[in-house]
C-alpha cells in the first residue's frame, strides 16, 4: 500500500504515503487522510500570512490541532452515505499584534480564500474552526521600539542601543520578524503606521545610510561582503542581521535572482511641510499621482534640478513604495518628500510662506497652458504643480495657479507622461536660474573691471 509520490518542478519534492494495517498497509508513513488534515492547517497558515500583509498586522508562531471524524463504512464495505469526513474541527492559536476587529477579519478572510478550507467546507457534514489570538513574543515587542524613526540623533541611537541586544543575529525562517519586514514592502498602511520601509538597491541604500535614517541592515548569511557593503555597515553603525539568501532575495525584490548584498530597514520622515524651505528652490507638487514609478522619477528629477522639496497631494500612490524608492535611485532620502491629504493643505502652507515674506508663485503645467514653458518667467520662489496623466490638475489647483505653462511637442505623440513633463519644466526652471546667475556674475565682473584704473 505504500507509495512514493514525486512532484514535478523545481526542486522536485517527494514524500511517502502509507496507510493503517486495517486497510492493508504497514503504517510506515502518514496516511492520505493525515496529509489531508495537515494540508488544512498549513494552507490556513500560508493564506493567513498573505491576508495579514494586506491588513498590515504582524504574525508570530502558530499552533494547530485538527481532528477529523470519519465513518469508514462507505469506503471499506460500500455502505450508503458520504465517504468524506463527518466532522472536521480545527483549533488554531496564533501570535499577533492584531486588534480584536482585525483578528476577526483575518480569520474570516483566510477561511474564505484558503483552497483547502473551502474544499473541506464543501465536502464534510460539519466543519468547525476556533481561532485564538495570542500576543507576539518579547522580540516583536522590542522590535516595536524601532517604530520611532527620524528622532534627533541621540534619541535614535538610544533606541537602537536597546534593540541591538534583542535583534537576532540570523533569520533563517519565515518567522514573525521576517513577516513584518516582508509586509513593509507590500503594505502601505503598515509602512505608514510603523514609519518604516525596506530600502532595496545599491544607490538607495547608500543615500539612506548617508542620510542617517537606516535602523538596521540585512545581509546574506555566510556571505563575503564587498568593499561597498563593508563601508555601508561601518558608516551606518546599526544592527546587522544575517538572513538566509532565499529569504533576503524576497525582501530585496529579487525572487528570480541572487540575494542583494544589503537591504536596509529605514525610517520615514514626518509628513510636515515645515521641512521644506520654499526660498531655497522650486517646490514640486504632484497632484494625485497614480504611479509609484512616476513619483520616484520626479523625485529624482527634483533632486537633480535643485528643487527644495516634493509634495504628494491628495489620493495618490505612496512615495515610500519600494517601486518609487527604486525609481528615485535614493533621491527620496536627499530631498524632503511630504504627503498631504488635499490641495487645501498645501495652499494654506503657501499662504503662511507668503505671510513670512517669501513671494511664492503658483505655476501649473497643462498641455493647454497659455504660455510655452520656454517663454515663461520661472525665476524666484515658486510652487510647480504637475497633475495626473488622465485628467491633469484638479479644479482646486487650476483655480489657484497664477500661471499655467505648456510644453510644445511634435511627432505622433499626443502628450508627455507626468514624469517626463515635470522633468522638462524642472530643467527649464534650473536653466533659467543658472542663466540669471551667469548674467549677474558677468555684470558684476564688468562693473569691477570699470573700477580698475587704466595703466598710464
Amino acid at each position: 500500500m505504500a507509495q512514493r509520490v514525486q512532484l514535478d518542478g523545481d526542486p522536485g519534492h517527494t514524500f511517502q504515503v502509507d496507510t493503517y494495517p486495517a486497510f492493508g498497509g504497514r503504517n510506515a508513513h502518514p496516511s492520505p487522510l493525515s496529509y489531508t488534515l495537515g494540508a488544512l492547517s498549513s494552507c490556513n497558515q500560508i493564506t493567513a500570512a498573505i491576508v495579514a500583509g494586506e491588513l498590515g498586522i504582524g504574525l508570530g508562531a502558530w499552533s494547530f490541532e485538527v481532528q477529523g471524524d470519519l465513518d469508514t463504512a462507505v469506503m471499506v464495505s460500500g455502505g450508503e452515505g458520504n465517504a468524506a469526513f463527518d466532522r472536521v474541527a480545527m483549533t488554531a492559536t496564533v501570535q499577533t499584534d492584531a486588534t480584536e476587529e482585525q483578528f476577526t477579519r483575518l480569520k474570516a478572510e483566510t477561511e474564505r480564500r484558503c483552497p483547502v478550507t473551502q474544499m473541506v467546507q464543501r465536502s464534510v457534514a460539519e466543519y468547525v474552526s476556533d481561532w485564538t489570538r495570542a500576543p507576539l513574543p518579547e522580540l516583536s515587542a522590542v522590535w516595536g521600539l524601532l517604530r520611532c524613526p527620524w528622532r534627533a540623533d541621540g534619541r535614535r541611537q538610544e533606541v537602537l542601543a536597546v534593540v541591538s541586544g534583542r535583534l537576532p543575529a540570523h533569520v533563517g525562517a519565515r518567522n514573525a520578524l521576517f513577516q513584518q519586514w516582508s509586509a513593509l514592502a507590500a503594505n502601505r498602511s503598515l509602512r505608514t503606521r510603523s514609519g518604516q520601509l525596506l530600502v532595496q538597491g545599491v544607490r538607495p541604500v547608500t543615500l539612506a545610510v548617508r542620510g542617517g535614517v537606516v535602523q538596521a541592515l540585512l545581509r546574506p548569511t555566510r556571505s563575503t561582503p564587498s568593499v561597498w557593503a563593508r563601508e555601508m555597515v561601518d558608516a551606518a553603525g546599526v544592527p546587522v542581521v544575517e538572513v538566509d539568501a532565499e529569504l533576503l532575495a524576497e525582501l530585496g525584490g529579487k525572487q528570480d535572482g541572487p540575494a542583494p548584498e544589503l537591504v536596509a530597514l529605514a525610517g520615514m520622515p514626518a509628513d510636515d511641510l515645515g521641512r521644506i524651505d520654499a526660498a531655497a528652490g522650486p517646490v514640486l507638487v504632484l497632484d494625485r499621482p497614480a504611479s509609484p514609478g512616476n513619483i520616484g522619477t520626479l523625485i529624482r528629477s527634483a533632486d537633480a534640478f535643485g528643487a527644495a522639496g516634493v509634495v504628494v497631494a491628495g489620493h495618490a500612490a505612496d512615495p515610500w513604495d519600494p517601486r518609487a524608492v527604486r525609481a528615485s535611485t535614493g533621491s527620496v532620502f536627499t530631498v524632503p518628500v511630504v504627503r498631504v491629504d488635499a490641495a487645501a493643505d498645501v495652499l494654506a502652507w503657501a499662504g503662511l510662506v507668503r505671510t513670512a515674506g517669501t513671494l511664492l508663485r503658483l505655476v501649473g503645467t497643462d498641455e493647454s497652458g497659455a504660455v510655452p514653458v520656454a517663454d515663461a518667467d520661472l525665476g524666484g520662489p515658486l510652487l510647480l504643480v504637475v497633475g495626473t496623466e488622465a485628467t491633469g490638475m484638479s479644479r482646486a489647483w487650476r483655480d489657484a495657479c497664477e500661471l499655467t505653462v505648456s510644453i510644445p511637442i511634435g511627432g505622433g505623440a499626443s502628450s508627455l507622461n507626468a514624469a517626463a513633463a515635470g522633468s522638462v519644466v524642472l530643467y527649464e526652471i534650473a536653466r533659467q536660474r543658472a542663466a540669471r546667475v551667469a548674467t549677474t556674475t558677468r555684470r558684476s565682473s564688468s562693473s569691477a573691471d570699470g573700477l580698475v584704473p587704466a595703466e598710464s
